[in-house]
C-alpha cells in the first residue's frame, strides 16, 4: 500500500534474546509501524540484527532505520513521553510503551533522528 521497501539484514547465525515473545513482538510492531508511518512512497526501511558480545555481556541489537521525515531536534527529548505525538491520528503511547517494555526486559532503546533525513531506533535486547 505504501510502496515502501523493507530490507532485512541478519548474519548467517541465528540469534536468541532473553524476553517475553509477546512483549518483543509488541516492541517491534510499534517501532516498525512508526517507521512506516513516517515514510513516504519509495522510501526504504532497513531492519538489522546485530549480535554483540563483550567480556561483560551478550546482547542482540535490532536497528530499525527509516528514510522518513525525521523528528525535529526540539522534539527528540519528548518522544518517549506518554501522549506526545506529532501525528494527527496518533495517541502518543507507542514509544512510551516500547521504552517501558524494553526496561522490563532488561534492555535499552536509543533513537537518533534528523529532520528531513530519517530516524534510527536501536533496541538492545539481553541475550542468554
Amino acid at each position: 500500500e505504501h510502496q515502501i521497501e523493507l530490507v532485512y539484514v541478519q548474519g548467517a547465525q541465528p540469534v536468541e534474546i532473553k524476553g517475553d515473545e509477546n512483549q518483543t513482538e509488541q516492541i517491534l510492531l510499534n517501532v516498525i509501524s512508526n517507521a512506516i508511518n513516517a515514510s513516504s512512497s519509495r522510501d526504504r526501511i532497513v531492519i538489522r540484527i546485530e549480535p554483540k558480545t563483550s567480556e561483560f555481556e551478550k546482547s542482540v541489537q535490532v536497528v530499525v532505520q527509516d528514510e522518513g521525515k525525521g523528528i525535529a531536534e526540539a522534539d527528540l527529548d519528548k518522544v518517549f513521553d506518554p501522549f506526545f505525538t506529532t501525528h494527527a491520528t496518533g495517541t502518543g503511547l507507542g514509544l512510551s510503551v516500547v521504552q517501558k517494555l524494553m526496561t522490563d526486559l532488561g534492555g535499552e532503546i536509543q533513537m537518533v533522528s534528523k529532520e528531513g533525513v530519517g530516524t534510527t531506533v536501536m533496541l538492545k535486547f539481553p541475550a542468554p
